[in-house]
């Protein structure tokens, strides 16, 4: 009889400790097979740059808490709080195609992995690649179809998209 109390007792304390274990795994966010980490990454860019400053993506305060980010070197996801500065080598996405804003510096090319829908903003001194492969120099507010857009040495925009690109600074001429 003892032995079988004993065996209960032990079974209980194992099934009560699992249960927290559990809800842990319930709370593990993932994006592309990878786990997403809440902690701000070490490569980012220090504070202090403003939108317009050269070889900067900033993501926006007012972008979904779905916005996520890495750099091209490793697998580790980071979640996005808003005000990350990001450069070349690195690359924004979205947890569940939502918007995405950034504010874009000059001299950055922004890659798409195929034609997708952008929405421009106060777009200054760019140029994209259009659905036709033509290279489409254009300033103001628009929505186009693209794969590339670049700024130029004095260019700037802010892009909302729900697509992950990818940052790089072939600043200039598209490719």
């Amino acid at each position: 009889m003892k032995n079988v109390i004993v065996v209960l007792v032990a079974l209980t304390l194992f099934m009560a400790c699992e249960a927290p274990m559990d809800e842990q795994k319930q709370d593990v966010i993932t994006y592309r097979g990878q786990v997403v980490e809440s902690s701000p990454a070490p490569f980012l860019i220090p504070g202090g740059l403003a939108k317009d400053d050269k070889g900067a993506v900033v993501i926006s305060e007012t972008s979904s808490e779905l916005t996520v980010y890495g750099s091209q070197a490793e697998a580790t996801v980071y979640l996005a709080d808003g005000g990350e500065q990001l450069t070349e080598g690195t690359w924004v996405g979205s947890l569940a195609d939502e918007p995405i804003e950034v504010s874009v510096g000059a001299n950055l090319c922004i890659v798409f992995e195929t034609l997708t829908e952008v929405t421009l903003l106060d777009a200054d001194n760019i140029s994209y690649i259009d659905e036709t492969g033509q290279i489409v120099e254009i300033s103001g507010t628009a929505v186009i179809l693209t794969s590339e857009i670049v700024t130029g040495t004095d260019g700037s925009v802010t892009l909302i998209t729900t697509v992950e690109f990818a940052i790089g600074t072939d600043g200039g001429d598209p490719q």
